[in-house]
């Protein structure tokens, strides 16, 4: 089963990217979830992080966006919802 992480406005991109490229490394494929303008934001920053270090490895990560519905006490919200994989260049170690 994937990973799924719920971003929020405040999340450290940082330690995030570190997440996806532990999680991506481990042949893990990964989910992060976001609602809202900022959450979407850190959610693109730490893939973008993730992707950096993980080109230094000839890789790189694809990353399908789509919606779901989430029920936040009960009111139903849209997020974002980012599948992410690895993919290794040819020949490369990831």
């Amino acid at each position: 089963m994937d990973s799924i992480f719920r971003i929020a406005a405040q999340s450290n991109h940082r330690y995030v990217g570190e997440l996806i490229v532990s999680s991506l490394l481990a042949d893990e494929p990964m989910i992060l979830q976001a609602i809202g303008v900022k959450a979407v934001y850190q959610a693109v920053k730490a893939t973008a992080t993730a992707n950096d270090a993980l080109q230094a490895q000839n890789g790189s990560i694809v990353m399908t966006p789509g919606f779901c519905d989430v029920d936040i006490d009960g009111e139903i919200r849209t997020a974002v919802r980012f599948t992410l994989t690895l993919v290794s260049a040819p020949g490369g170690a990831a």
